[in-house]
């Protein structure tokens, strides 16, 4: 690499870490990404650090307003891609929004990135990805645990309608918490990322909703070599960083988890997307996968701000949130 770009890609990692977008927004001003981060900041109701063996963790949360004449909420946590932050997700998804309408709590943890600068290149520990999370051992299993406890020591939280989401490497994290903390969590949504968890014994069946879209240059929907966004939107040669089954033969693999029927059925039809179910499992869980064709490394009816060129498009023709919001509220966690 040219020793010049070094200092100029060193800015742009700061600035990715410290805004509300993993990679470059487009057509913004700098006054105008400013803004959107105060919007996001000020969404935010809980702003909390914890530490978690000898490390510091960080996650923000928003509370709908319901919650100060509400029984126990759900809990949805949402969890950022690899170089991401909470703002970042928080306004990609805009899972906040669909908080104060349906009166869950959403929270948005953080990754670490490298030890010496744990605020650049924030990752997730999947198992199989993602660095550096992955290269530090990081235990996130026990950092979301430990967030769940904290946080219902702040809020009355239901235990029993605890969910996880997230893009990206976030997917690939919820993933995780599906097979390694599956007595807290009820139900998953993966949106645009993979299963790369080395070993998945979960406790009780937890039930899948993956978005994924067909045309995703980042986690091909096909399986194989994916990753390296992140690296490429920093001006580096994108390079693999995991390489899995195709996304349709992953949502098979859980359903056979949770003991489901081997055939899915068609369940949603909608433009562009296709919703395939597996089931019913073991205490009614289900596996389902909505495909979208020519859909991008994006969120589905999330906000469009992230360069085309570098994720594909988003799709319109559904709202990943109101779907998985409906699905979640159908599998909260059931005792045997």
């Amino acid at each position: 690499m040219n020793r010049r770009r070094v200092p100029a890609i060193i800015a742009i990692a700061l600035a990715l870490a410290q805004s509300a977008c993993t990679v470059p927004l487009t057509g913004e001003s700098r006054r105008e990404r400013a803004e959107t981060l105060d919007r996001i900041k000020a969404r935010m109701t809980l702003d909390e650090t914890i530490v978690v063996g000898d490390l510091k963790r960080t996650y923000k949360a928003h509370v709908p307003p319901v919650s100060k004449n509400a029984s126990a909420l759900p809990l949805v946590i949402v969890l950022h891609g690899g170089f991401g932050n909470a703002y970042a997700i928080e306004m990609q998804s805009e899972l906040s929004y669909l908080a104060d309408k349906a009166g869950f709590v959403t929270a948005y943890p953080e990754g670490l990135g490298k030890s010496l600068m744990p605020t650049i290149g924030r990752s997730w520990n999947g198992g199989g990805c993602c660095n550096p999370a992955v290269a530090r051992n990081n235990d996130d299993v026990a950092f979301i645990a430990a967030m769940i406890d904290d946080l219902a020591q702040k809020v009355n939280i239901d235990r029993n309608r605890v969910y996880a989401t997230g893009l990206s490497n976030g997917a690939i994290m919820s993933y995780r918490l599906a097979c390694d903390l599956s007595d807290r969590i009820a139900a998953i949504a993966p949106v645009g990322g993979p299963d790369t968890t080395l070993t998945c014994n979960p406790v009780r069946p937890v039930s899948v909703m993956h978005f994924h879209g067909t045309a995703d240059p980042c986690s091909p929907f096909k399986g194989g070599p994916g990753g390296g966004c992140a690296a490429k939107a920093l001006g580096f040669e994108p390079k693999p960083i995991f390489d899995t089954p195709a996304i349709p033969e992953i949502v098979k693999i859980w359903a056979s988890r949770i003991k489901a029927p081997p055939e899915p059925r068609t369940t949603l039809r909608k433009g562009a997307v296709t919703c395939t179910t597996y089931s019913p499992g073991q205490q009614g869980a289900e596996a389902t996968l909505c495909a979208i064709e020519g859909g991008g490394h994006t969120w589905p009816g999330g906000v469009d701000k992230l360069a085309e060129s570098l994720v594909g498009s988003v799709n319109r023709d559904i709202s990943a949130n109101e779907l998985m919001w409906e699905f979640f509220q159908r599998h909260p966690r059931r005792e045997e």
